[in-house]
């Protein structure tokens, strides 16, 4: 069967229900890695067509059988936030800011942050996360900015803060702290 469908996959790239039906049969064959592949495919066509609510449909069921899949995981991150759906979007930005680290594309990652944080500003670990993306980036002023901004939505003595600036002032000898936190301490 395998064969079959995806040699009339190739003559009709276009054909949603045909590849629906081949990931379907991925799916209950025990290959979820391409169905997902398949279904990311189908994510693309409806997304193009403007059938959105389909296409996150799709993109969901495909993530429950590869959670790791990036086009899907992908769609679903810029849907969410489009649509509002919050929880959805930080759950596949985790994923993606992850993939994108272990791939080394830093930038990338800290592109899904600051889309995050502009949709929830007051997003504690995405805020974390991207102080330590501008600290591996080495932009010591981005750093910076980013802890200042997280000193206006956490108490100035909450020993994560502490940490993140620690972090940004071990990384950055000698540049500016906050005025408000205590000095580090040998042991941190």
């Amino acid at each position: 069967g395998y064969n079959v469908l995806e040699r009339a996959v190739m003559l009709a790239p276009d054909n949603k229900e045909l590849m629906s039906r081949v990931a379907d049969l991925y799916a209950s064959g025990d290959r979820p890695k391409e169905a997902a592949e398949y279904m990311a495919s189908v994510v693309r066509l409806y997304a193009v067509e403007g059938n959105h609510e389909k296409a996150f449909e799709i993109a969901q069921k495909g993530l429950k059988l590869d959670r790791y899949n990036y086009p899907l995981r992908q769609y679903v991150f810029d849907s969410a936030l489009v649509n509002g759906k919050k929880e959805d979007a930080v759950t596949s930005a985790r994923y993606l800011v992850s993939f994108f680290q272990e791939n080394q594309k830093l930038e990338e990652a800290g592109v899904t942050c600051r889309r995050i944080i502009e949709a929830d500003p007051e997003n504690i670990e995405f805020r974390q996360k991207l102080v330590d993306l501008c600290v591996e980036l080495g932009d010591m002023d981005k750093a910076m900015s980013e802890c200042e901004a997280l000193e206006q939505i956490v108490p100035a003595d909450s020993l994560d803060l502490i940490k993140t600036y620690r972090r940004v002032s071990r990384r950055f000898p000698g540049k500016s702290r906050s005025p408000r936190l205590p000095p580090p301490s040998r042991r941190s």
